[in-house]
């Protein structure tokens, strides 16, 4: 899958965990952003456009399933994946509620994050140009 269109938000609050998660998705060719909060993440999503969110439900100020709307309220279409070590049934439940489209518990390998991309990558209806061709990948 060609990913140079995708542009992904990935909100994570232990940086490490952050920075090799970016590094490696860029390397793939991804587009990719990350946040360390919620007020941080919510910034972004007004400034800038993304396509999918990939957020830790704990966050320390404010919770991170709450991000997927924030997102989708400026972007529509926009697609998310939890990443997190939080994993009670109800937090599950909730965020496929909300509409997350998959639920990895930490520590998940980098394949299985990969997987759930591109699954959600499919599920993406990106808005057309302005000369009516769509931009990005298609769904």
């Amino acid at each position: 899958m060609d990913g140079e269109h995708l542009r992904i938000l990935i909100v994570e609050d232990h940086a490490d965990t952050a920075d090799v998660l970016a590094a490696f998705l860029h390397r793939l060719g991804y587009r990719v952003t990350t946040a360390m909060c919620h007020a941080e993440a919510t910034r972004l999503c007004e400034a800038e456009r993304f396509d999918l969110l990939i957020a830790d439900v704990v966050l320390p100020d404010g919770d991170g399933l709450h991000l997927l709307q924030v997102l989708r309220d400026v972007r529509p279409g926009a697609r998310g994946i939890v990443l997190s070590a939080h994993h009670r049934p109800e937090t599950i439940a909730r965020a496929e509620r909300i509409g997350f489209d998959d639920y990895l518990i930490k520590p998940a390998g980098i394949e299985r994050i990969v997987e759930a991309i591109k699954h959600s990558a499919n599920r993406i209806s990106l808005p057309c140009d302005d000369d009516g061709s769509s931009a990005g990948l298609h769904a």
